[in-house]
């Protein structure tokens, strides 16, 4: 998990994605890439090839050495999965093309494996994807047992609220890092 949220923080480097809208937009565009779009207005067919053999080479050689990084929706789905909690720069503010609001993650759902108690009375979470949540107030959780599946869920604010599936009240909790 660590390893996501270092990815994720090294990715405001540069950022492609297959977007069409992502194309039109040359301010967002790297040089590299737009040199492969450039390479659609050669009329020659001989210049064409050669121009996109040229281009997909520096493109190629750009990715390699992390000049470029290349991320589709799916891995971009997976990294707002990963960091879902945690007071990160948003994925979107990092690629603005997929920044819609329909993007954003707005709960998982996820099982708890463990439970513990602290001293302080508040509930820490342990989830079966290696995530920790700590409960924020120190209620007595009465409705959540290992092996739920629960929905977190974001709350006003920046908060989150886990629900059981066995009912009654939310329980305000934070992500642990």
């Amino acid at each position: 998990m660590k390893y996501a949220i270092a990815a994720i923080a090294s990715l405001a480097m540069l950022w492609t994605t297959a977007s069409p809208a992502a194309a039109q937009d040359t301010a967002t565009t790297p040089a590299a890439l737009e040199a492969v779009y450039a390479c659609a207005n050669e009329t020659d067919q001989a210049r064409r090839l050669a121009c996109y053999d040229s281009s997909v080479a520096a493109l190629r050689g750009a990715q390699s050495s992390g000049d470029v990084v290349a991320i589709d929706r799916q891995n971009v789905e997976q990294m707002q999965r990963d960091s879902f909690g945690f007071n990160l720069p948003s994925i979107s503010n990092l690629i603005p093309q997929i920044g819609h609001e329909d993007n954003v993650v707005r709960s998982i759902d996820v099982t708890v494996t463990r439970m513990s108690l602290s001293p302080t009375g508040r509930t820490t979470f342990y989830m079966s994807d290696d995530t920790v949540w700590v409960q924020v107030n120190a209620e007595r959780v009465r409705n959540v047992r290992v092996g739920d599946t629960v929905a977190i869920e974001r709350a006003s604010l920046g908060s989150f609220m886990l629900s059981s599936p066995r009912g009654g009240m939310g329980h305000r909790i934070r992500r642990q890092e």
